[in-house]
């Protein structure tokens, strides 16, 4: 779409009316995004939790989880140049 639609800086539009559903749909779907973000983090650290200091945690189930610790290479990351939609308030 960027490549459709270049910017007109400080050009206003009218949306059509029928985006109403769709700006509805996406606040729901950034509310719900937020809630199983959270969710997931607080399961992920109860399992971290349970693992405590060792490497591996074994589920009743036989389901295994490791924590381990990670090292990332540090790289840089090239300047870019995007559109990006925000709600203004």
């Amino acid at each position: 779409l960027q490549a459709l639609y270049k910017e007109k800086e400080d050009e206003v539009t009218a949306l059509a009316g029928d985006l109403i559903n769709a700006h509805m749909s996406l606040e729901d779907a950034k509310r719900a995004k937020t809630e199983a973000e959270r969710a997931i983090r607080q399961h992920q650290n109860a399992i971290c939790e349970g693992i405590g200091d060792a490497a591996y945690g074994v589920m009743p189930d036989g389901t295994k989880y490791s924590w381990k610790t990670q090292t990332r290479k540090a790289y840089a990351v090239e300047a870019s140049v995007s559109r990006i939609l925000r709600k203004v308030k």
